[in-house]
């Protein structure tokens, strides 16, 4: 096998793991959910913080990605954060995002 052949393979591979439904919307919603993330870290980290502050800020976090990420839907309800993931989707399918057929 010559190198190039090989490089192609795996060039292949790398392109069809990228492109797989899965990994696309991870790469994109992945950006939102760490800022969500990090706000909140931010919010733990504050010098006047009280530990009822912490199970009142993780609460509200576990709210908001339950209520936006829910186990049953197969794509995000609404980002909170930047929403760059949503611009990108919408761009790519318009913006009837409940008529796409999701696999």
């Amino acid at each position: 096998m010559s190198l190039t052949k090989v490089t192609r393979e795996q060039a292949q591979e790398l392109y069809n793991a990228i492109t797989k439904y899965d990994n696309f919307l991870f790469f994109f919603y992945y950006k939102e959910v760490t800022a969500i993330l990090a706000h909140t870290s931010r919010k733990l980290q504050y010098e006047m913080i009280q530990i009822s502050d912490v199970g009142r800020y993780i609460t509200i976090l576990c709210e908001k990605l339950k209520a936006s990420y829910p186990r049953s839907a197969t794509r995000p309800i609404e980002l909170l954060a930047s929403s760059d993931a949503d611009q990108i989707v919408r761009d790519l399918f318009g913006d009837d995002l409940n008529g796409i057929i999701l696999i």
